[in-house]
C-alpha cells in the first residue's frame, strides 16, 4: 500500500502537534481554576471576547452559506441574520444575569 504523505508531510504533522500539545502543557501550568481556563482568567478585554464569539458563530463557510442561500431564495435568508441578532441579545441580557448570580461559566454547569 502506497502512502500518501511523505516524510516532510509527516514531520510537519508531528512537529505542529507536539507544539500545540506543548504550549497547552506549558500554559496549564499557569492556570489555577475552571474559572480560569473559560474566563481566561477575567483579564480579555471585551474586544477579544466579542473577537472570540464572532470567530466561534460566524466562519467561511456561514458566509458562503449565507450567499449561497440569498442566491436561491432571494432577500428572505436575512431573517436568519435578523433573528439571530435578537437571539443573541436575549442571551446577553436574560440569561448573563442569571449565569452571573449562579457563578456558573459553562451551559455544562447549568
Amino acid at each position: 500500500m502506497e502512502s500518501f504523505l511523505s516524510t516532510t508531510d509527516l514531520f510537519i504533522f508531528f512537529g505542529s502537534l507536539a507544539a500545540v500539545m506543548g504550549f497547552g502543557l506549558w500554559a496549564s501550568r499557569r492556570g489555577e481554576s475552571s474559572e480560569d481556563y473559560f474566563l481566561a482568567g477575567r483579564t480579555t478585554r471585551w474586544w477579544g471576547v466579542a473577537g472570540s464569539i464572532f470567530g466561534s458563530n460566524v466562519s467561511a463557510n456561514h458566509i458562503a452559506g449565507m450567499m449561497g442561500v440569498g442566491y436561491l431564495v432571494g432577500f428572505a435568508q436575512s431573517q436568519f441574520e435578523i433573528t439571530a441578532i435578537a437571539g443573541l441579545l436575549l442571551l446577553c441580557y436574560g440569561f448573563l444575569p442569571v449565569y452571573r448570580k449562579m457563578n456558573i461559566y459553562t451551559l455544562s454547569e447549568y
